[in-house]
């Protein structure tokens, strides 16, 4: 196709030109692609939320992200992208998405519980707790709406493991309370150390 276009006259190309965007520009108005055009973020965004709720994760993804392009100014598109991605195995697009929507206006309580989860992964314990902590501050009571039975339970099971992991024994006890308030161990013994333990792998499989 170019070696016949370049064998042509500059006057017939030029010609070709102008007839091609004259068709463009008619047809701009319609054109369903046009920023303009379509479902704005605020739409997008619900979208990807009911795609993340059918458990459509690159469905999800793909409208969260299009929200964001359409300059979605509020956490949710996001926390729904950023989750989108943690669900996809993509962490470190997770995190970026993440990051960037502590930024945004609105909540952020879907995005900590999404790094805190992200953190313990990486074994970045210090880091989860303090996102963790973040998320009981203002939703004591949180439950993640979009998936089922992830709430405060599983917050408080993270920080049980965290603080267990960064030998602050007291603290995950004090966590493993809060699930099991029978629970009783003498952490200055080797035994109490391995029942709190068994304890948490315990709750793990009730709650993880």
């Amino acid at each position: 196709m170019r070696a016949v276009i370049f064998k042509r006259s500059y006057t017939a190309v030029a010609l070709a030109l102008a007839l091609l965007m004259c068709v463009g520009c008619s047809g701009c108005e319609d054109d369903p692609t046009s920023p303009d055009d379509g479902p704005d973020a605020v739409e997008l965004t619900r979208d990807g939320w009911n795609a993340f709720e059918a458990l459509d994760w690159t469905g999800a993804l793909d409208n969260f992200e299009r929200a964001i392009n359409r300059g979605a100014e509020s956490t949710e598109a996001y926390s729904g992208a950023g989750w989108a991605n943690f669900r996809l195995g993509n962490q470190a697009d997770a995190r970026v998405r993440w990051n960037e929507g502590l930024q945004e206006i609105g909540g952020v309580h879907d995005i900590n519980f999404g790094l805190a989860s992200l953190d313990m992964l990486e074994d970045d314990f210090d880091s989860a707790i303090d996102h963790f902590l973040a998320v009981l501050e203002t939703h004591p009571n949180y439950t993640f709406i979009h998936a089922s039975g992830i709430n405060n339970d599983d917050i408080r099971l993270g920080l049980a493991q965290c603080y267990f992991f960064n030998e602050e024994y007291q603290n995950s006890l004090a966590q493993v309370q809060v699930l099991n308030s029978r629970f009783e161990a003498d952490l200055t013994t080797v035994e109490g150390l391995t029942e709190l333990s068994q304890e948490i792998d315990r709750l793990i499989s009730i709650y993880g």
